[in-house]
């Protein structure tokens, strides 16, 4: 079926910048702000009846960005009124997912079709920790692991390395889709194990949805002082779950 779709603009973002402050898209947009922008957005849906909670964004990345806690974006209240509110944690929050740019782009083209045809693993009754490659237990041939037509994604206890020659490199280079990792590993509770145990152990077809329902269950820390001692998982997970039917058809960020 025809897909009814409208991009957004931005319209009253002004309430959420600074005095003197602006913002224009054909510049780019500083992490920084990435915030105020999702605001403006989220005003508009909500004005055409879309809660935040039937929403999946997915931030199309450079690799150098690809280790960003996009999901605990501080998202404005109405006005500059009420709490700030993450983008994807807790209750009621969007889903929140991350996408290569470079996928998209260069030599990464001619992967495509292999990225194409590993999506299709979706379709089967296989299993995550099947179909994942533990990152920490291959790291000298990790590449030829993923090379494998049954592997979907890459576990890892750690952040990636990001850089050409890198873990999210070798995903693009192996066409494979999906990747899930911890910023960082607190000394309380094996955030790995939990990783396993709450994400990777059911059917590879939920573990989309298991990943959001493990931030709508993470409670907000006291302070943010106290996210890198936090031993909730859903603090510390980065998602990138690429589907190729799901593309923008142009990506250009530089007109």
């Amino acid at each position: 079926p025809m897909l009814n779709l409208a991009p957004l603009s931005i319209k009253e973002i002004e309430q959420y910048l600074e005095e003197e402050d602006s913002i224009d898209l054909a510049k780019g947009v500083s992490y920084e702000k990435i915030a105020l922008l999702l605001a403006d957005y989220l005003d508009q849906l909500g004005a055409k009846g879309i809660e935040k909670r039937l929403l999946t964004v997915e931030f199309f990345l450079p690799l150098n960005l690809m280790n960003k806690a996009l999901e605990q974006c501080a998202i404005p209240g109405p006005a500059g009124w009420a709490e700030h509110m993450p983008l994807g944690l807790q209750r009621n929050c969007a889903h929140v997912l991350l996408r290569s740019q470079d996928r998209l782009e260069g030599g990464f083209k001619r992967c495509l079709p292999t990225w194409e045809r590993k999506w299709k693993i979706l379709q089967s009754s296989a299993t995550a920790e099947t179909t994942f490659v533990d990152g920490d237990r291959h790291k000298i041939k990790l590449g030829d692991k993923l090379e494998s037509d049954e592997v979907f994604g890459l576990s890892l206890s750690k952040h990636p390395t990001i850089s050409r020659k890198g873990e999210i490199a070798m995903l693009l280079i192996t066409g494979t889709p999906a990747a899930i990792w911890l910023r960082c590993q607190t000394t309380e509770l094996s955030l790995c194990d939990c990783l396993h145990s709450k994400v990777l152990s059911g059917n590879l077809s939920d573990v989309s949805r298991a990943v959001w329902s493990l931030r709508q269950q993470t409670p907000k820390p006291e302070g943010l002082e106290d996210l890198e001692s936090s031993a909730e998982l859903g603090h510390h997970l980065s998602f990138m779950w690429e589907n190729p039917e799901r593309v923008p058809p142009t990506i250009n960020y530089f007109l």
